[in-house]
């Protein structure tokens, strides 16, 4: 099957995909412009992709596939969406994360424990400890500390948490 008419599925992919195979085609980053970033090829062609957040159109991509000296499908097959048959979809994969807490006593059970864990950390550096490990536990509880506080103070005033 050639991939043209009624009976292909062709699966979108984004911009950063096409960054990806153009870079592990020797594409070296040259310039960005607009909504656009610019590979300088190793035979010197420039090749465009657009930005990572961005849906590849596929008049765009069928440009680069003939810069890149390939066939439309080639390219399609090099960057690991393929040209497929109707009904043979590509399954989509989540990634099943565990739900997050986000109540009132789970992040304050959060900064309590934070709070402990620092306050071993201060008696340890209060103690002369010189260890770089302490310092970079304590910096890393901080951080979640006041990400455990900003996420209070979003459910507190209705927002939705991240």
């Amino acid at each position: 099957m050639s991939g043209k008419g009624r009976g292909a599925h062709l699966e979108p992919f984004m911009g950063s995909d096409l960054q990806k195979f153009i870079e592990g085609r020797g594409g070296v980053f040259d310039r960005l412009r607009g909504s656009h970033h610019h590979y300088r090829m190793p035979d010197g062609t420039m090749v465009g992709a657009p930005k990572h957040d961005q849906h590849v159109s596929q008049v765009l991509f069928r440009q680069v596939a003939k810069s890149l000296d390939l066939t439309y499908q080639e390219a399609r097959d090099a960057i690991g969406y393929p040209v497929q048959k109707a009904g043979k979809r590509r399954k989509k994969v989540t990634a099943k994360r565990a739900p997050r807490a986000t109540g009132k006593g789970s992040v304050l059970d959060r900064v309590s424990t934070a709070r402990e864990r620092l306050n071993e950390i201060d008696s340890a550096l209060r103690s002369g400890s010189r260890d770089p490990s302490v310092y970079a536990t304590c910096l890393d509880l901080l951080d979640e500390a006041s990400t455990a506080i900003q996420r209070a103070a979003d459910v507190a005033a209705g927002r939705r948490a991240a």
